[in-house]
């Protein structure tokens, strides 16, 4: 049906109602960039006149057109034509729907109060989040200064422990090598006992020799202590 005398047709975004004058017998819609002008009485009768779809913003007539769901209480939203009177509400105001298709009630109250929440939410996240930011920002002088402070002590300790390190490197170096000359010593200690042993057993041999009657047995002594 054709839109009754309104001082802004269903679907126009009250930003845009001046575009569209009161219905008068005298008056025209211009459209198109101003290529088209139409009677306002062909305003959402159902029909495209406008290549821009601007003449039909409440009905689904015009496929480039957009309908305006003011949603008092919520958001307001914008839909393609096409969403127009579809058996679907979209509007939570349930104004896309006036054809009787489906009967949509109203939500934005409901669906406005729960926004406000969680915007009110996000605002009361976002305050305490500056508040901590300002306690962190306050403090991180002395918390600054404190740790700096105990980077030199660190770097201090760290200076000494390096020098502990190397002596203990150095000691731990040098008892080694004490260990192998001491091990050295050892063998060579062994070696003349065991060579001295040797002597004195040859001198115990020749001397018996020396001692024995039977000049033969005596020789044969000689001989086992040279070799």
């Amino acid at each position: 049906g054709r839109e009754a005398a309104s001082p802004s047709p269903r679907g126009v975004d009250p930003a845009a109602a001046t575009a569209y004058p009161a219905l008068d017998a005298r008056t025209k819609f211009t459209c198109d960039g101003g290529g088209t002008s139409v009677d306002v009485a062909r305003i959402n009768d159902e029909y495209c006149d406008c290549k821009d779809g601007t003449d039909e913003p409440g009905t689904s007539a015009c496929l480039n057109g957009v309908f305006h769901c003011r949603n008092r209480g919520h958001q307001p939203k914008k839909l393609p034509a096409s969403q127009v009177n579809d058996g679907v509400c979209d509007c939570c105001d349930g104004s896309d729907e006036h054809g009787g298709r489906v009967q949509c009630g109203n939500a934005c109250g409901a669906l406005g109060a729960s926004f406000r929440e969680e915007l009110a939410e996000t605002v009361r996240r976002a305050r305490e989040g500056v508040d901590k930011k300002r306690v962190l920002v306050a403090a991180a002088p002395a918390k600054r200064e404190a740790w700096q402070k105990e980077i030199a002590r660190l770097t201090k300790e760290i200076d000494r422990q390096t020098l502990k390190t190397e002596k203990a490197m150095k000691l731990k170096s040098n008892a080694e090598r004490a260990e192998k000359a001491a091990n050295s010593a050892a063998e060579a200690l062994t070696k003349l006992q065991e060579a001295k042993e040797a002597v004195e057993a040859a001198a115990k041999k020749l001397e018996d020799a020396e001692k024995d009657p039977d000049p033969a047995a005596a020789a044969d002594a000689v001989d086992a202590a040279d070799a």
